[in-house]
C-alpha cells in the first residue's frame, strides 16, 4: 500500500545522492520512500517495488529497478537483508527524510549483523535480461577485449581501514575521501592509526550505527580524522590504599603517576609511600 509521503528541500543538495551521480536511482530512492512503512522497512522484490512505484511507466524495467536497489544498496542508502526466506529492504536513513504524524509499527523484522547477508535468490531479477549469449560455430578466431582493471589508488592502504571501521556503508564515497587525504600527503599510518582510536572509542561509547559517523565524513575535507590521531588518555585509577605499600606501578610511567598524584593531592604537604 502507498503512503503519502513529503521531500524535504535539503534533499537537492545532498552530497551523498550528488556524489552518486545516478539520477534514475535518485527518482527511484525518493519513490521508494512511499512504497517502505514508517519504519523504511519493505520487502525486497524488484517485481513488487517496480508495480509499487513505476506502475505507469512501462519503459521502466524490473532488472532497471533491480540496478537501481543495488546501486543504492553499494553506497548505503539502503541495507538489503533476509530473514525465513522472504528479502528485505531498510532505509536507515529514511527518520532524516519522513515524519509520519502516526508512526505505524513496523510488522517486517528489523536489520541486524545476522541478516544482512541472508538474501534468497528465489525473487532475484537479473540486471541483464536483455544480454544475448555469444555462440561460436567451427573454428573462428575471436578478438577478445579483455578489460584489464587498473589498480585503485592507495586501495590496499583504506581496505586496512576499512576493515576496523564501525560502519560499513557508503564505501566508494570513503574510499573517494581516503584518496583525497593521500594526494595531501597524508600517510597511511596517520590515517590508520586515527581509524583504530576511533573504533576504539565508538566500541568504548557503545555508539549504535546510525550514530557513527560516515566514513566519507571521517576521512572527508573536514578532516575529522585528525581528533582521533592520537590515542585517547587513559582513565584515571584510583591508587590502592597506603597500607598496602607502594601504590604505583615501577618504572617511568608509575613515577609519571606519582609526581601527578602528588602534586594534585598532596599539594606538596603528604610524603607517599616509598619517599623519604
Amino acid at each position: 500500500m502507498a503512503r503519502i509521503r513529503s521531500i524535504h528541500p535539503d534533499i537537492c543538495i545532498d552530497k551523498g545522492l550528488a556524489d552518486m551521480d545516478n539520477a534514475r536511482a535518485e527518482r527511484t530512492f525518493m519513490r521508494l520512500w512511499t512504497y517502505c512503512d514508517d519504519e523504511g522497512r519493505a520487502i525486497d522484490d524488484a517485481r513488487l517495488i517496480k508495480a509499487a512505484i513505476y506502475p505507469r511507466l512501462d519503459a521502466m524495467t524490473y532488472a532497471e529497478v533491480e540496478a537501481d536497489i543495488v546501486a543504492l544498496a553499494q553506497e548505503g542508502f539502503i541495507v538489503r537483508y533476509g530473514e525465513d526466506g522472504e528479502n528485505y529492504l531498510h532505509v536507515p536513513s529514511f527518520s532524516k527524510w519522513q515524519k509520519p504524524n502516526r508512526k505505524i509499527p513496523s510488522k517486517l523484522p528489523a536489520p541486524t549483523e545476522a541478516n544482512i547477508h541472508c538474501m534468497s535468490s528465489e525473487h532475484a531479477v537479473s540486471t541483464h535480461d536483455n544480454v544475448l549469449p555469444v555462440v561460436v560455430v567451427g573454428d573462428v578466431d575471436v578478438d577478445v577485449d579483455v578489460d584489464v582493471q587498473e589498480p585503485i589508488p592507495f586501495e590496499d592502504d583504506f581496505n586496512k581501514c576499512w576493515g576496523i571501521y564501525p560502519r560499513k556503508q557508503v564505501r566508494k564515497l570513503s574510499l573517494k575521501a581516503y584518496q583525497a587525504q593521500r594526494r595531501k600527503k597524508v600517510s597511511a599510518k596517520t590515517l590508520f592509526a586515527a581509524t583504530q582510536h576511533f573504533a576504539a572509542q565508538m566500541k568504548k561509547e557503545e555508539r549504535s550505527q546510525d550514530m557513527i559517523m560516515m566514513g566519507s565524513t571521517f576521512f572527508g575535507p573536514n578532516d575529522r580524522w585528525e581528533d582521533f590521531v592520537k590515542a585517547p588518555p587513559k582513565p584515571y585509577v584510583e591508587p590502592v590504599s597506603q597500607t598496602q605499600g607502594d601504590m604505583f606501578p615501577p618504572g617511568p610511567e608509575g613515577e609519571a603517576l606519582r609526581k601527578a598524584w602528588h602534586a594534585e593531592h598532596s599539594n606538596g604537604t603528604i610524603k607517599l609511600p616509598g619517599e623519604s
